[in-house]
């Protein structure tokens, strides 16, 4: 996947579990290179399992540090773990201070949606009673396979099933995603099909994300002829992804004058005073090629995790109010679609 989901359970921050501070500081900072490399785009999220009360108490064993340089670290740590936080619904009873019951409510949690890794003490995990392959010890962190498959660039297969799969993690945890592709709604329409679909074939408990489709449009967007084709692309589309999936939440089609881009993005959406709500883009995925159902082979093409920068000229490019006044809107609910 492009990007790899891991838990880490409270006892990773208690000082009882290493043989020495010194030990321990330096199995913190073996984690927090994997984690988040200097020299790349962070390829990792970060489960706050039991519906977001693990952050909690992971700040809490921060707190009750006593040596103020790992202290020091692990706060420091801490934020940027927050910031790669994705919730996980509650699985299990609520494990408290047991350290090997979060492990199992990890393990519960993996059962139902993919994670990579779940990092705990090797005590915990003695004491959990399971014997699971993604179930490892902090010091095994430092070990370079560990992070085996822990990267920001990826080669697919020009096959449709492989591409989107590779996404899942996006598609998992995002409130909304968008497909940003000038073909998306012509020749590369099976791409956006298995996305939504997948997109919507979550657990219960992580919710149903908004989608977004962008595509480009034939000829001018004030041209009578192309409004018309675009009323009919849109409810194509409509039905196509209604078939797939029951429409549970907003659905906007948004076409462009001519573009190269093609991305998946995704991200978290914040309710305003207002009452509406803002986009705020976490994830993106540049990607050279995507694959067409009809033309499937065993050829590769590159893929990569967008950066900070990266980010910034998307959400410029296609999300500014500026550059949206430029493009034809098209929302889609259950009761009609709605053009602005």
């Amino acid at each position: 996947m492009m990007l790899k989901e891991i838990a880490i359970t409270p006892g990773v921050f208690e000082r009882d579990s290493f043989e020495s501070e010194e030990a321990w500081l330096n199995h913190l900072r073996e984690l927090g290179t994997g984690i988040f490399p200097r020299t790349s785009v962070c390829p990792v999220v970060v489960s706050d399992l039991y519906d977001g009360s693990l952050f909690p108490q992971l700040v809490d064993r921060v707190k009750g540090i006593k040596c103020e340089v790992v202290r020091r670290f692990a706060n420091e740590l801490l934020k940027k773990l927050h910031d790669a936080g994705v919730k996980r619904p509650v699985k299990e009873n609520w494990p408290g201070d047991d350290d090997s019951r979060w492990c199992r409510e990890a393990i519960a949690s993996h059962q139902d949606e993919e994670l990579a890794r779940v990092v705990s003490t090797r005590t915990s995990i003695d004491n959990s009673g399971i014997d699971h392959g993604i179930l490892s010890p902090i010091e095994e962190s430092a070990k370079d396979s560990f992070w085996d498959g822990f990267v920001a660039a990826a080669s697919p297969r020009m096959r449709v099933s492989e591409q989107v799969g590779l996404l899942r993690t996006m598609t998992l945890h995002a409130h909304w995603i968008a497909i940003i592709n000038p073909h998306s709604l012509g020749s590369e329409r099976e791409f956006v099909r298995s996305l939504y679909s997948n997109a919507c074939q979550r657990s219960l408990g992580f919710g149903m994300p908004a989608f977004e489709i962008h595509a480009e449009v034939d000829g001018k967007l004030t041209n009578e002829k192309e409004a018309e084709r675009q009323a009919r692309v849109v409810k194509s589309i409509k039905n196509d992804l209604a078939d797939l999936h029951p429409i549970q939440a907003p659905i906007r089609v948004i076409f462009w004058p001519k573009f190269l881009d093609r991305y998946v993005v995704a991200g978290n959406l914040t309710s305003l005073s207002s009452g509406q709500q803002r986009k705020q883009l976490r994830w993106a995925v540049s990607m050279s090629h995507t694959a067409r159902s009809d033309q499937e082979s065993d050829d590769r093409t590159p893929w990569h995790l967008v950066d900070k920068d990266g980010i910034r000229y998307i959400e410029q490019r296609f999300f500014s109010e500026v550059s949206l006044s430029e493009a034809a809107t098209y929302d889609l609910d259950n009761l009609g679609i709605h053009s602005s």
